[in-house]
């Protein structure tokens, strides 16, 4: 991922987040003029009513009919006050309710960059910093996004106070309203600069750690792990762990809090020189001029109207350009590139349009799953981003449609990179990968995709129903006859017949209080159902077994390998006696093909590959699991 910064001003990220609103929730804008007007007003209302009733009080009339004005103007200004405050309380909360989904709307920019970026950018640090970057921009309510309008709506209400008081003082001296203004700007640089120095020096400097905090708390909060940490007496170094990086966040933060001390100490002395000197000038005015006491509270309760309000509207728009440099981070992790600098700066319709393509309608298979394919790799090598030594080097290697290859080697000798590479979620480094003559790179990514149907070592199964994990389809595209079959032939029939819903029985407990969950085995049987179901004309199974025993998983292979006869199947398995029934056998060394064969002419061989086949054999017939 190529480091770059673009240049998005505040006013840019406003536009950014208004297009959005624009596009999802459009009734949010009435909503927050109407809350900005009403609270913005509602504080003249006792101002003028203060006044008022000074000058009832001062006024040549009977004690009765004071009572009476003073009552009546009280009552009016309540029932006003009241009318106001429901109105901007009532605009106020359906704004910001509208706002989840506009903030949801931004969320699928997010995961639809984390799903359709090439796989490999994932192995890279600096783009795992950028995620969880992008991230902070969608996941708060006062953050990114939904913090663009949470402080804009703050401000509005803040301009109304700030204007009708500045229109007060100006037909009376505009030197109060040059002062307030002077005076509030110098605050808004002072509080300005530690809130920059907050966000450059302090939070991003220590993304990792908060990541890794942030990761920390979440997996052992999952129960997943909950049997480890007690079995093995974890939490203690757990508690320790997380307490360090607490303490390193919070002392990065202190130093953030020390530069707003110092900076805030001068904005106090600033304020009191403002406030004498607007007491001094309107008690001036009262002793030697003819400013009455009625005006003077008008003008008194206008002028902390006005500072008050500015400041605040000089905060809100420091916190708004903190939440600005948040959505720089969200448009520059959708914007990247893997391999070039992209000149061409995000915009919301540019990239609402790339997340709408991402899942516009589902495409028709443009592959035969009866058809012949065959996969040529061609001095084919991949290195890591940022690795010095190459994961696989120089392999070419043939296979086609009926053939099942067989991929063994220790652990780190470049099974599954091949895989991966195999599958399209990595790009070859050097050399090329064709497909029937035509190179990979040339196919669209997901039409290329619905070509294979994987099954990897990890038990990717999800708070979904059965059906669904099998299909991942929704309920009303399920075939459910196809998802029974397939279940049975995964060797999960008698499961699913125990369980309350049968195949709509959900997994976990997360979204359904009846869910359940299922064995190491039977999860990865449950991701072999998955593959079948697809019925795809290539298929890969990437140790997908290994909670099996060496029996069970041999068994496995031949009955999934009768199923799919005549389409061509990769396997991957560290267990050799599991895969004599392909036809070729790939083995792999410090990623490398060092050979390859029947497992007839490898045996023959005598080479590495009969040498391990040998040690195996030893401890199964000693009776010991080939799994160890």
């Amino acid at each position: 991922m190529k480091e770059k910064r673009k240049a998005y001003s505040l006013w840019d990220n406003i536009k950014y987040v208004v297009a959005g609103v624009m596009k999802w929730q459009p009734l949010v804008f009435p909503l927050t003029i109407m809350h900005g007007l009403t609270e913005g007003c509602a504080v003249f209302i006792w101002l003028y009513a203060v006044k008022w009733i000074l000058e009832i009080s001062m006024s040549e009339i009977s004690v009765d009919q004071k009572i009476s004005k003073v009552i009546t103007l009280v009552a009016v200004s309540s029932v006003i006050e009241l009318v106001l405050l429901v109105i901007s309380n009532l605009s106020d909360k359906g704004s910001e309710g509208r706002m989840h989904k506009v903030e949801y709307g931004f969320a699928l920019f997010w995961v639809s960059k984390v799903w359709n970026m090439p796989y490999v950018m994932h192995e890279d640090p600096k783009v795992q910093d950028a995620i969880f970057k992008a991230r902070r921009a969608i996941n708060s309510n006062d953050n990114g996004v939904a913090g663009i309008h949470y402080w804009g709506n703050q401000i509005l209400p803040l301009v109304i106070k700030v204007a009708l008081a500045f229109f007060i003082f100006l037909t009376f001296n505009p030197f109060v309203v040059v002062l307030i203004l002077v005076i509030s700007y110098i605050r808004f640089k002072l509080i300005n600069k530690a809130s920059m120095f907050e966000k450059e020096e302090c939070e991003n400097k220590v993304v990792k750690e908060a990541k890794a905090l942030d990761e920390y708390q979440d997996t052992t909060s999952d129960f997943t792990y909950g049997k480890d940490i007690r079995l093995f007496g974890m939490q203690k170094s757990l508690y320790r762990l997380m307490q360090n990086y607490a303490d390193l966040l919070s002392g990065h933060m202190s130093v953030a809090q020390k530069r707003y001390a110092r900076n805030y100490f001068l904005v106090d002395l600033l304020e009191l020189v403002q406030e004498m000197g607007i007491y001094g000038f309107l008690i001036y005015k009262v002793v030697y001029g003819s400013l009455t006491v009625a005006d003077f509270s008008l003008y008194l309760g206008s002028a902390h109207s006005a500072y008050s309000a500015l400041n605040m509207f000089f905060e809100h728009l420091i916190r708004l350009n903190k939440e600005s440099l948040h959505i720089n981070d969200f448009r520059d992790f959708i914007e990247s590139d893997i391999n070039e600098e992209n000149t061409v700066k995000s915009t919301f319709e540019l990239d609402y349009k790339a997340c709408e393509e991402s899942y516009g309608k589902a495409k028709e298979s443009i592959w035969d799953k009866k058809g012949k394919y065959t996969f040529e790799f061609k001095n084919v090598s991949f290195k890591y981003p940022g690795a010095e030594k190459y994961a696989l080097k120089d392999l070419s290697i043939t296979v086609s449609s009926g053939e099942k290859l067989a991929v063994v080697g220790l652990n780190g000798a470049g099974k599954s990179t091949f895989v991966k590479l195999l599958c399209r979620l990595y790009e070859p480094t050097e050399g090329h990968i064709y497909l029937n003559g035509k190179d990979i790179s040339q196919y669209d990514l997901n039409e290329y995709w619905d070509l294979i149907a994987p099954v990897f070592q990890e038990d990717e199964s999800f708070a979904f129903s059965v059906a669904q994990n099998v299909s991942m389809k929704d309920k009303e595209e399920q075939d459910k006859e196809k998802i029974e079959k397939v279940l049975v032939d995964a060797g999960l029939g008698d499961k699913i017949k125990e369980l309350p819903k049968g195949i709509y029985t959900y997994l976990f407990k997360v979204l359904e209080d009846d869910g359940v969950d299922m064995s190491g085995g039977q999860k990865q049987k449950l991701m072999l159902a998955r593959a079948l179901y697809k019925a795809a004309p290539v298929y890969v199974l990437d140790e997908p077994t290994a909670a099996l025993d060496a029996i069970a998983e041999a068994k496995s292979y031949e009955t999934f390998n009768e199923m799919v006869e005549g389409r061509l199947c990769v396997y991957i398995s560290h267990r050799l006696s599991s895969t004599k029934f392909c036809d070729k056998i790939a083995m792999f060394e410090e990623g490398r093909l060092a050979e390859y064969g029947s497992h007839e002419e490898l045996m023959g061989q005598k080479g590495k590959y009969a040498e391990l086949f040998e040690i195996q054999a030893k401890y199964y017939r000693e009776g010991c699991d080939l799994s160890a």
